[in-house]
């Protein structure tokens, strides 16, 4: 079974013992890693000590590294010379820590007065606090542990807009709220500020991380556009497609068509029959927190498929800059939308304390140019939901990199008005820029064969089916 320290952190206030984790003693904390798990000692402007943890690439500039940006700051300006990195990473200096612009690199933690607890992994927190955890998530719906809740009982999830404080005395939440307003840029200047930042990130990850690329690719827009990105950037790179039971036609004809035009080498990864083993293997790394399409990957052996040296490049957060929650929600009626919609926001005494958690520090520290639906997105769907996916996927050889995981980024995207959202402006806009060539192909095209496995669906499950649309409405 897969150790629950691979490629994990554990932070504390206390030492503690490990057999596969190695110390470092930091001011007032003790810091374990796995061997696994990228870490790099760096220096700040002023002196100090900054620790990096994970994997992180640099967007403004090619042949530029993190480290790079560190010590042209001091250690209460890290949170700025961040602004350009893409990964998941968590940087630590002797009294604060602070994960990637979206909180890919969950922080679980449990603190009270002198004794605190901080890692990455909810099955590793389970396991030093003695405490048991929640079940497992649900497959479908509200298919996540919303933060700050956690899946362990009595600890707490890091947002994405905010750091942790640590001292002698004990741990507290601050703000980091990284999100820039760039509503001043035209439609073609945030193409092509997105443009820039994917190439030059494709073009760093191929130079810095001693790893070959491999894209996640579909016949959808947002890997198109990763892939676009590749294209410009010049790097060597290839794609798979894993094949599930409810794969598109689009899904598995487009990335082939795609590859074969631009000469780029593609496979199909199908699946096998799924391991009970390998399920139970799954849920024991992540606690639970996770239950969805990507254990059936693994259950069924398709990330042994992708090489053991590769970055897996995905393209999961685009949807920052286009319509996210505009069918189910207003943002003048927001709360009460989202109740209606999750029912579990109004039958789940956890999961609703845990959402009117998250509107009190939203509403705490608002953010006057983002839709509180693109918020959500951020700080939940992608904080909670993806995050605790990405997490999951430490247990492979191969590691993985959403690449608009970057303020900078993620900051344009947040600022696209509705017109843009509607059009789809920043998806297709900069596949123009990047390589018009890519758009000759239909965008999930929807064929006869899809229509019927979509009338097959309601079949199977007509009342799941019918509460989903009536929740919509």
């Amino acid at each position: 079974m897969t150790s629950i320290a691979k490629r994990q952190y554990v932070l504390s206030s206390r030492p503690l013992a490990f057999t596969d984790m190695q110390e470092n003693r930091l001011p007032g904390a003790y810091l374990y890693t796995h061997r696994e798990l990228n870490t790099a000692l760096l220096q700040t402007a002023d002196g100090k000590q900054a620790v990096l943890l994970g994997n992180a690439f640099c967007t403004d500039a090619r042949d530029k590294q993190p480290e790079d940006d560190v010590r042209r700051f001091p250690a209460d300006g890290l949170l700025a010379a961040t602004k350009y990195w893409t990964g998941r990473w968590t940087l630590i200096t002797d009294t604060s820590l602070f994960t990637d612009a979206c909180g890919l690199m969950s922080a679980f933690y449990v603190g009270a007065d002198k004794q605190w607890v901080v890692t990455s992994s909810p099955a590793l927190l389970a396991t030093i606090t003695d405490r048991p955890t929640r079940g497992t998530v649900k497959p479908q719906g509200l298919s996540w542990q919303v933060l700050p809740g956690c899946i362990v009982e009595g600890g707490h999830t890091l947002l994405c807009t905010q750091q942790l404080v640590y001292t002698k005395d004990g741990i507290a939440c601050e703000p980091k709220l990284w999100m820039e307003d760039r509503r001043e840029l035209t439609s073609d200047e945030k193409c092509q500020a997105v443009a820039d930042l994917l190439t030059n990130a494709m073009y760093n990850i191929h130079r810095f991380s001693g790893r070959e690329l491999v894209l996640a690719l579909t016949g959808g827009k947002d890997s198109r556009l990763s892939f676009a990105a590749l294209l410009k950037s010049g790097v060597p790179f290839s794609c798979y497609t894993s094949q599930h039971a409810n794969i598109s036609s689009s899904d598995k004809q487009i990335p082939k068509k795609l590859t074969k035009t631009f000469g780029i080498p593609y496979q199909y990864i199908k699946a096998a029959p799924a391991d009970k083993e390998k399920e139970k293997d799954y849920l024991h790394f992540t606690a639970g927190n996770t239950n969805g399409a990507d254990m059936a990957f693994y259950a069924r052996r398709q990330f042994e498929k992708i090489p053991a040296n590769a970055v897996v490049i995905r393209s999961g957060l685009f949807e920052a800059g286009q319509t996210y929650g505009r069918t189910v929600a207003a943002p003048e009626t927001f709360a009460q939308d989202m109740r209606r919609y999750y029912r579990e926001f109004t039958t789940d005494v956890f999961q609703s304390e845990a959402f009117n958690t998250w509107l009190e520090a939203v509403g705490n520290q608002p953010i006057a140019h983002v839709d509180i639906r693109d918020r959500f997105y951020v700080e939940q769907r992608v904080g909670g939901w993806a995050a605790a996916i990405e997490q999951s996927l430490d247990m492979n050889d191969c590691i993985s990199v959403q690449v608009a995981n970057c303020a900078a980024l993620m900051s344009v995207l947040l600022s696209c008005n509705e017109r843009e959202r509607k059009d789809l402006t920043l998806s297709y806009g900069t596949m123009k820029i990047l390589e018009p060539r890519v758009l000759a192909f239909g965008v999930n095209t929807v064929t006869l064969a899809d229509r019927a496995r979509r009338v097959l669906s309601i079949i199977r499950n007509p009342a799941q089916k019918l509460q989903h649309y009536l929740n919509r409405k």
